[in-house]
This record gives structure tokens, C-alpha cells and sequence, in this order.
């Protein structure tokens, strides 16, 4: 996780989410992300009432806490099945 970021101030996934949402309404929206640069998306999707799930084990505004990439994948091919 070492990370240089060079962007405009108000440039983050945050602001590109929210974005998002003001052009649609969405049934359900997942959002999965493991550093520092996914918070942002995290305050937004909450908002909208969607799930965040953070990747690791630092603190974090996601709702849910995921350890690992293995069960990032785990979880992934358990939503696939839903669609089955």
C-alpha cells in the first residue's frame, strides 16, 4: 500500500461515485476497496445505502471488513451463483 496520489484537490472516487449515482438510480451496489483512496467511495455508497466492504484490517468508514483478496473471490463467486 505505499501510494503516491498526484490529482486535482476535489478529484476522488468519492466525488466520480456520487457522480454515478446522480445520473441513475441503482437496485444494488457493492463496493469493495483496500486503502486509503477508497474512503471517500465508502462515505458516498453509504449514503446511498449500498454495501462497502473494506479489504484488510485497517479502520475504515465500509460497513464490512473482508481479510483477504482469497475471500474477496470467495464472496464474489457466491453473488455469481445467485444469478444461476
Amino acid at each position: 500500500n505505499k501510494v503516491v496520489e498526484v490529482r486535482p484537490f476535489k478529484a476522488n472516487k468519492g466525488n466520480a461515485i456520487k457522480e454515478t449515482f446522480d445520473f441513475k438510480q441503482y437496485d444494488f451496489c457493492i463496493c469493495l476497496g483496500d486503502d486509503k483512496t477508497d474512503e471517500d467511495m465508502f462515505e458516498v455508497v453509504n449514503y446511498h445505502k449500498g454495501i462497502t466492504i473494506k479489504v484488510g484490517k485497517e479502520y475504515s468508514l465500509a460497513q464490512y471488513c473482508i481479510h483477504n483478496v482469497s475471500q474477496v473471490l470467495s464472496l464474489l463467486s457466491l453473488l455469481g451463483e445467485g444469478n444461476k
